[in-house]
C-alpha cells in the first residue's frame, strides 16, 4: 500500500459558514442527544451549571436526568432555548467602520465563545462526515482526516503498481470541499517529505 497526502487551509472559515447549514448541524446534535439514554433505568444525561461564576470551572457537572436542580444555585436549560441563545448570538453581531454600525449577516462572530465548537460541529457533520461517506473503501482504498479548526490534513491509500489506483486517491482527496464560499488553500509542497503542520511536522 502506499500513501498520499495532501494539506489545507480553509479560508473564512467562521464567516463563510451558512447559518442554517450551522443550525442544521445543532439541530441534528440535540437530536441524537435526546435519543441517547444510559443507566439501566433509561436516564438522560443533565448538565448542572452553578450560577456562581467562581464555581463554574469545579461544579459544573454531567448528572442523571433524575437529579433535581436546585434553582436557587444551578441554572436548567432546554435544547430550544439553547438554541435561542446561539441564534440570538449570530444575529446580533456588530461593528464598526469609522462612524458606521455595520451588521454581520453571515457566518459566526469572531470572538464569541460558542463560534469555535459551532464552527467545528457544522465543518464535521455538514461536509465532512457526508463527504468521509461518499468515497466509500471500494478495492481497500480508504480515507482519513484531520482537521484542527481550519487547518486540514487528508491521506488516502493507494494500491502500488495497480493502474489508475494512485490517480483514484488524489481525485477523492482532491474532491474535499466545504460551502462554496470556503476556498481551500493547499498548503503541502506537494513532495513526500516532512510536511508543517501547527507547531510540528507530518509525513
Amino acid at each position: 500500500r502506499g500513501l498520499v497526502m495532501r494539506m489545507h487551509d480553509v479560508k473564512s472559515m467562521f464567516t463563510a459558514l451558512p447559518r442554517d447549514e450551522i443550525l442544521k448541524a445543532v439541530n441534528s446534535l440535540f437530536e441524537l442527544a435526546q435519543k441517547q439514554t444510559w443507566g439501566r433505568r433509561g436516564q438522560h444525561r443533565l448538565i448542572i451549571v452553578p450560577k456562581a461564576q467562581r464555581e463554574r470551572k469545579t461544579l459544573t457537572r454531567i448528572t442523571s436526568s433524575w437529579a433535581v436542580p436546585d434553582s436557587d444555585i444551578h441554572y436548567a436549560f432546554t435544547f430550544q432555548q439553547i438554541r435561542d441563545v446561539l441564534i440570538w448570538d449570530m444575529e446580533n453581531v456588530f461593528f464598526m467602520v469609522g462612524n458606521v454600525v455595520l451588521r454581520q449577516i453571515n457566518g459566526l462572530p469572531m470572538g464569541s465563545p460558542p463560534s469555535p465548537v459551532l464552527a467545528n460541529l457544522t465543518c464535521g457533520v455538514g461536509y465532512e462526515q457526508s463527504y468521509i461517506a461518499e468515497m466509500g473503501t471500494a478495492d481497500g482504498e480508504r480515507i482519513w482526516g484531520i482537521r484542527s479548526m481550519d487547518d486540514v490534513v487528508t491521506v488516502g491509500t493507494y494500491t502500488i503498481g495497480k493502474g489508475g489506483s494512485y490517480e483514484r486517491a488524489v481525485q477523492k482527496l482532491e474532491s474535499l470541499a466545504y460551502h462554496e464560499s470556503m476556498e481551500l488553500e493547499r498548503t503541502d509542497d506537494g513532495t513526500d517529505g516532512w510536511q508543517r503542520y501547527l507547531e510540528g511536522e507530518i509525513r
